[in-house]
């Protein structure tokens, strides 16, 4: 149900980026005749987004605990997604060029893609924030009384560092000559 939800919120946002990425290329005025190539290439485009999304794993992990890898599934899904709907209309576009049904223009697909990755982005990190009971809870990392810890380590792997520096006894800390 949850992974359903998912990608419904995830093909209405693919269908407002394409139609958002066409308005800003041609200055809130497309053409007529483009708003119809968005509604004929909409149905390629969310199916392959949505599916390479869920092959890459971008449905099965926990948003609690989304970081950096959940970043590079948007990237990468996104842009497979919008290749392949690119690619797709320019074959068709080379095999018969008359009647246009596909083809846009190339920046419409590259802001169409940057749109997409900005507001995958920002769905999943409201969805994490409204999970984790708020704007305090995101910062602090789960608990409203975090402190701040700083780590030293050991050297390199717990040896002892090279270059003439030996262990103090006094202090109990390294030092270098």
């Amino acid at each position: 149900m949850r992974i359903g939800l998912l990608m419904l919120l995830d093909a209405l946002l693919i269908s407002a980026s394409l139609l958002m990425g066409l308005q800003v290329y041609y200055d809130m005025h497309a053409p007529a005749a483009h708003i119809l190539h968005v509604w004929r290439s909409l149905p390629l485009l969310i199916v392959s987004t949505v599916a390479l999304l869920h092959m890459m794993g971008f449905y099965r992990g926990i948003l609690k605990y989304a970081g950096v890898d959940l970043l590079l599934q948007i990237a990468c899904g996104t842009l497979g997604g919008t290749g392949i709907t690119y690619l797709v209309s320019f074959l068709c576009y080379s095999i018969r060029r008359e009647p246009n049904i596909f083809l846009m223009p190339r920046p419409v697909y590259l802001v169409q893609w940057l749109l997409l990755m900005v507001m995958l982005a920002a769905s999943r990190f409201v969805i994490k924030v409204a999970q984790g009971g708020g704007w305090t809870h995101f910062f602090t990392g789960g608990s409203a009384k975090a402190r701040r810890v700083m780590v030293v380590g050991g050297g390199w792997g717990g040896g002892p560092p090279s270059g003439g520096c030996s262990p103090s006894a006094d202090a109990m800390a390294t030092a270098c000559r």
